[in-house]
């Protein structure tokens, strides 16, 4: 146990994309956690790190880091 613990915080700074929804109309709650998934293990200078997604009613949003 810590003798002095002391509040931290983490600041990142997000990009949040909202997918179009008439572009994946077709595509299952299924597909799109497969695609999710699969996004999330991409690590590349170049590429945005997705560190979280928002699938509510007929909206899906990306939370990427920027």
């Amino acid at each position: 146990m810590l003798n002095n613990p002391r509040p931290f915080a983490i600041l990142l700074l997000l990009a949040v994309r909202k997918l179009d929804a008439t572009a994946s109309m077709g595509q299952s709650h299924e597909q799109f956690l497969q695609l999710v998934s699969s996004i999330s293990k991409i690590q590349h200078a170049n590429i945005a790190r997705l560190v979280g997604y928002c699938a509510e009613h007929s909206q899906r949003l990306l939370c990427l880091r920027f």
